[in-house]
């Protein structure tokens, strides 16, 4: 039996989040549209610059779009794991990549 997930380490919350990101993916995307070409999109509809990266309130703002509504603790537990650009914002292509072993198309 698993242990609920507010005892679970944070590394273990990560992945059971992750893993529910990836499922919301493959649920919402369009026909032609593979799982990290949608959750690309659901990012670059908060990055107003279209720069590849955003800040922690935009990304969590892709968690609840997506239907994964996290705490700002989880939430900032994930943002703060991945890469980020030199000015400090999370790079959402570098964490999309890591998050689907480099497949992008």
């Amino acid at each position: 039996m698993s242990r609920p997930l507010f005892l679970q380490k944070t590394e273990e919350k990560i992945q059971f989040y992750i893993e529910i990101m990836k499922e919301k993916c493959r649920q919402k995307r369009k026909p032609r549209e593979n799982e990290p070409q949608r959750l690309l999109r659901a990012f670059r509809y908060f990055d107003d610059a279209l720069v590849g990266h955003v800040a922690l309130p935009e990304f969590r703002k892709v968690f609840a779009q997506m239907g994964v509504p996290l705490t700002l603790s989880d939430c900032s537990s994930i943002y703060n794991k991945y890469p980020h650009t030199a000015d400090g914002h999370f790079d959402y292509v570098k964490f999309v990549e890591i998050v689907y072993d480099g497949e992008l198309v």
